[in-house]
């Protein structure tokens, strides 16, 4: 029983870095947007054909146990597919503090931050000119990053997301909140 300890304290120690240094990635991510002002899905885990389905991409460094990220989602269909809101979409752009765990090639990780979410209606190229459906908005959320050999990694990934009151096609007081799920690839 000492000999397995031994080695198993040998193949732990082997799997922290022995030093500590920025580590860099980028990499794009597809999930579902869910609960809340997401299509009226409750839950990721109901059984909803109304789960809306985002992507986006993200970028940032991790040394030590701090980093930051700046990641940029996309959810078309975000409020659903008829009714009032066709043609509707949410962006979000927000940076993050992630505070990681380095357990060797596994990283798992908390995140906070701040940024902007802009919620449309209809989409068009003088949509993204206008900013009077654009909000401040804050997330939360954590995940695991496992990083692999040959600079690829793969990211799982979840956010609690939610704005000021400010969207304008929305009732006064409302807020575009939700979750988000997502799994992606990084490189590193």
């Amino acid at each position: 029983m000492k000999r397995f300890a031994l080695v198993l304290l040998f193949v732990a120690i082997g799997l922290v870095p022995s030093t500590v240094h920025a580590q860099k990635y980028f990499g794009g991510f597809a999930g579902y947007s869910y609960g809340d002002a997401a299509g009226e899905c409750p839950s990721l885990w109901d059984d909803c054909p109304n789960r809306r389905t985002g992507y986006g991409i993200v970028f940032g460094g991790l040394g030590g146990g701090f980093g930051f990220e700046q990641e940029i989602a996309w959810t078309p269909d975000f409020f659903g597919e008829e009714g009032e809101f066709q043609d509707s979409s949410v962006l979000t752009v927000m940076s993050n503090l992630v505070f990681s765990i380095p357990a060797g090639p596994l990283r798992p990780y908390g995140t906070a931050g701040l940024g902007l979410i802009k919620a449309r209606a209809e989409f068009t190229t003088e949509s993204l000119t206008d900013f009077s459906d654009t909000a401040f908005g804050w997330n939360y959320g954590a995940g695991v990053m496992v990083m692999l050999p040959a600079h690829l990694g793969v990211r799982l990934d979840w956010r609690r997301i939610r704005s000021g009151p400010e969207v304008s096609f929305l009732d006064a007081n409302d807020k575009v909140e939700f979750s988000r799920v997502t799994l992606g690839v990084v490189l590193h």
